[in-house]
């Protein structure tokens, strides 16, 4: 986390010199207290200053948030035979301290959109079964999604039977991609 949070703040000093951009500051924070996005978001809204404040103000380009956290997991629930209505009350019946849900119309299907906090703690497999006890009827879970890349120990805690239904796999784990990449360390 420390490399996390060195790169977070040479960003952000860069931002503000370079493109006097003021910036925002979310994870651990400079004074020892820690913020997430949301809280983040509502302070701007409240008025805070910038945690980094560019020497010239007025910066056509607006502002910047810039955070440092652990790993999250993207991964959507597509369902079906469902209203979107149908499906905010799915997602806020699935939200948590370490889950995350939206729920959105996508052309002719409906998404519940997951960010996964903790995604060693709560895996896909645990949310896809809560949202599975929860749906009624001709409700169903088309299919599910990650979105990006996850970290192999998640995938460990959940059986390999059950990975396809979830969209997971082996070549898509940050370590997979880093081998890939040749960037894995000695």
């Amino acid at each position: 986390m420390g490399d996390a949070v060195a790169a977070r703040d040479r960003c952000a000093e860069r931002l503000a010199r370079e493109l006097s951009l003021p910036v925002y500051l979310y994870g651990p924070l400079p004074d020892g207290s820690s913020r997430t996005l949301p809280d983040l978001r509502r302070a701007v809204r409240e008025g805070a200053a910038p945690d980094v404040a560019p020497e010239r103000s007025g910066s056509p380009g607006g502002a910047a948030a810039l955070g440092a956290r652990e790993v999250l997991v993207a991964w959507n629930l597509w369902l079906g035979s469902t209203s979107l209505s149908r499906a905010n009350e799915l997602a806020r019946s699935l939200r948590a301290v370490d889950v995350r849900t939206l729920a959105f119309e996508v052309t002719a299907a409906v998404q519940v959109s997951c960010n996964l906090l903790e995604p060693l703690t709560t895996t896909p497999a645990d949310v896809y079964d809560q949202a599975a006890l929860r749906l009624e009827g001709s409700e169903a879970i088309l299919r599910s999604e990650l979105v990006g890349l996850a970290p192999r120990a998640m995938l460990a805690s959940i059986g390999e039977d059950r990975w396809a239904s979830l969209d997971l796999s082996e070549d898509q784990t940050i370590e997979a991609a880093i081998a890939r990449l040749g960037l894995e360390s000695g």
